[in-house]
Parts: structure tokens; C-alpha cells; sequence
């Protein structure tokens, strides 16, 4: 229910540098412990949240708890439940590479997928991401689909929703 925002997906390390500078060498608080190359922001797995209400935008601790352990539920890493320094909005997925495998040249395949999208009995690893009823959605889908049903975004007729091939 909360309106999000997505932002810092890809920076290169001048942009995470310049990120570094602040609370330090530049004014502003400090928003990172990580220099150019040391963030899995430099390496594309990472994204930052906030709620997209302008001058509320970093404002909410529910929000960012919501979120956070919705991408946790999802098989991602979230900042916010980092020990030491802390970081709400950050969200990353490294498919189980560390920062070190990154720095080494190491990457993520192309065909890699977050734990939800896999099927543990399943062979190639492969899930087919279509459900019939509510009762069959993961759990962090079933609100959203749910208030689209009831804005009659979407429909059913008992025995399965009514989806497009490309939905």
C-alpha cells in the first residue's frame, strides 16, 4: 500500500565516490561506508527504495520495513537487517556471490534467478509463474493481485484468474 520509488540501481565508481564524500570531505550526512568498487551497486546487483512521497521520501521506518522484508521473503538481501551499519533503502541480490567474487571479475550468470523463481524439484531449475487461485500465489503477492481482482483489473471465472499470455 505504500507508493515506492526505485533509485541507485547501476553507479559507477565516480558516483559512488561522490556518494562516499558526503558527511566527509563534502557536506551532507554520511550515506555509505563504500567507495568506488566496494558497493554491489557497482556491479548491478543492487537497488535502493523510497517512498515516493516528495519530502517524505526517506521518512518512513515502516515503509522500508515493509519493503524490506518483502524482498527478504523474496530471497533477496536487504540493508536494513545488516548488523553495524544499516542501510533501509538498500536491496541487492548476488545470487551468493561476496563482494570479493565481484571485485575478482566473478559474475552472476545471465540465466540466474532469485529463489522464487526456482523449483526445487524441477531439473533445469525452471517455474512456470502461473497460479489459478489466491490460495496457490506466494504470499507477498496475494495483497496486490487481490486489490486488482477488486478494481476489476483483472477477473475470474472460479476456476482460474483470466490472464493474458503475456501477463
Amino acid at each position: 500500500g505504500y507508493p515506492m520509488g526505485i533509485s541507485s540501481t547501476y553507479r559507477d565508481n565516480e558516483a559512488q565516490n561522490a556518494l562516499y564524500a558526503k558527511g566527509r570531505t563534502q557536506p551532507g550526512n554520511i550515506v555509505t561506508n563504500a567507495k568506488g568498487g566496494q558497493s554491489i551497486h557497482n556491479y548491478r546487483l543492487a537497488f535502493d527504495v523510497f517512498l515516493n512521497i516528495k519530502g517524505q521520501e526517506y521518512s518512513s521506518v515502516a515503509f522500508f520495513d515493509v519493503a524490506g522484508r518483502e524482498w527478504q521473503a523474496m530471497g533477496g538481501e536487504w540493508g536494513g537487517s545488516w548488523k553495524g551499519f544499516v542501510d533501509r533503502p538498500h536491496m541487492q541480490f548476488t545470487g551468493g556471490l561476496t563482494l570479493s567474487d565481484l571485485q575478482r571479475g566473478k559474475r552472476l550468470a545471465d540465466d540466474a534467478k532469485m529463489p522464487w523463481e526456482r523449483d526445487n524439484d524441477d531439473s533445469e531449475g525452471e517455474i512456470e509463474m502461473r497460479y489459478n487461485t489466491i490460495k496457490e500465489l506466494p504470499e507477498w503477492a496475494k495483497a496486490t493481485i487481490e486489490k486488482l481482482l477488486n478494481k476489476g483489473y483483472l477477473s475470474g471465472d472460479g476456476k482460474g484468474l483470466n490472464l493474458s499470455e503475456d501477463m
